[in-house]
């Protein structure tokens, strides 16, 4: 099926491909391979079942068509192995073997196919319901061996842990754990960069593949009073930006500057039952057209009781508005988090509404969800500050393409 072609792996890599358990993970840090060695599984799986139907599946649509697709299709034409990919029907046939394709957002569209192995890739925000979903269907009767191999760097102790390392575990389950540092393909720097990016214990999943506690308890887990709350008020020397976040009940912002790569919050806007005129309006009277605003990115899309959308009504204010695409919630909070420990974040005691999002926001237990109970106004105003801070400090992942061969 495939030309003799010589794949270099790295230790965790090779014991991942070659266990014979009928569940293996490989946890592992950033760039280190997930996806690819995932891939030759599927190859490798290809070769030794002809008659078998695999599936492959990642958490979003976005993953599976610009990570997880793109490296098992490069390497399928490394091997010299045609294939062809029917996104409409979500099969791709390759040498006679039919490939099952589905994001797991709605997993109940997996329910009627039957498969004799699978690969889920960076499955650490997947929904339990969704992994054992495509654990039943694991019954095609053309199997030699009905196994699923899952490729994710960790989230905290979830479902993963659970059957992997915790209390679902049994001998069907294996874990092979790998870090960013095995990959001597990464860029010069990035690993350095990472830990600039990130607080210790994002440091220790993110990149040394680990299940940490992150996903449980204080969302801010790092802030504190006594470290991160001093007066601080504006620098006139340094320009003033604007975190904002559209959400009506309340419309919040924060204003900040960033000096000497800190970021100082020198001022909130917390206000119930407003419009994105009113919140511009206190800016312009306080601060002038000069601030740069960094949004919640979705306000670029026109609303149905506004035929213009929040940047534009800004824009047309005269204020400069700069976002990029909103980053997942986890990496925001990692932003966030990472320069509250290095004490490169201070909050004015003014600033009450924000101090009391950074003590009060949680997680629901056992889950990266939120939980806010009955108090409806929490989470706003952290989400302004996310926004500016990921604007000033994005977390620079490797590009698509680095892997360990």
């Amino acid at each position: 099926m495939s030309a003799s072609i010589e794949v270099r792996l790295t230790e965790p890599q090779y014991n991942f491909i070659n266990s014979q358990e009928r569940f293996a993970l490989f946890a592992a840090g950033l760039g280190s391979g997930k996806s690819f060695v995932g891939s030759h599984w599927a190859r490798e799986k290809m070769a030794n079942e002809p008659k078998s139907k695999g599936f492959i599946g990642a958490n979003t649509y976005n993953q599976l068509r610009n990570a997880t697709l793109t490296t098992f299709f490069r390497v399928l034409d490394q091997f010299n192995i045609a294939y062809k990919y029917n996104q409409q029907r979500n099969i791709i046939e390759v040498a006679g073997r039919t490939i099952y394709a589905y994001s797991l957002e709605n997993f109940d569209n997996i329910r009627g196919i039957e498969i004799g192995w699978a690969w889920l890739d960076e499955v650490r925000d997947t929904p339990e319901d969704a992994f054992k979903v495509v654990m039943g269907r694991l019954r095609d009767p053309n199997a030699v061996a009905h196994q699923m191999r899952l490729t994710s760097s960790p989230s905290g102790f979830n479902w993963l842990y659970d059957y992997f390392v915790g209390q679902k575990k049994t001998q069907d389950f294996r874990l092979v754990q790998g870090t960013s540092y095995e990959n001597p393909f990464l860029p010069d720097g990035y690993i350095d960069s990472l830990r600039g990016s990130y607080d210790a214990k994002t440091f220790d999943q993110e990149v040394l593949g680990q299940f940490v506690n992150t996903g449980q308890g204080q969302v801010y887990y790092a802030f504190s009073r006594d470290r991160n709350v001093k007066l601080c008020g504006r620098d006139p020397r340094f320009p003033v930006m604007v975190g904002m976040d559209f959400n009506v009940n309340p419309m919040t912002a924060v204003i900040f500057q960033c000096i000497d790569n800190v970021v100082f919050v020198v001022d909130e806007i917390f206000q119930m039952g407003s419009r994105t005129e009113t919140m511009g309006e206190y800016i312009l009277k306080n601060y002038g057209r000069g601030v740069q605003i960094i949004p919640d990115s979705t306000g670029h899309r026109v609303t149905t009781n506004s035929n213009r959308s929040d940047h534009e009504i800004l824009r047309g204010m005269g204020f400069r508005v700069e976002y990029n695409k909103n980053p997942a919630r986890m990496d925001r909070y990692n932003v966030v988090n990472n320069l509250l420990e290095k004490d490169r974040l201070i909050i004015s005691p003014k600033c009450v509404n924000l101090i009391k999002d950074l003590e009060q926001v949680s997680f629901k237990e056992g889950s990266s969800q939120l939980d806010i109970g009955n108090d409806k106004t929490l989470t706003h105003i952290s989400d302004a500050l996310g926004y500016g801070c990921w604007f000033c400090f994005p977390i620079i992942r490797p590009a698509s393409g680095v892997y360990s061969y």
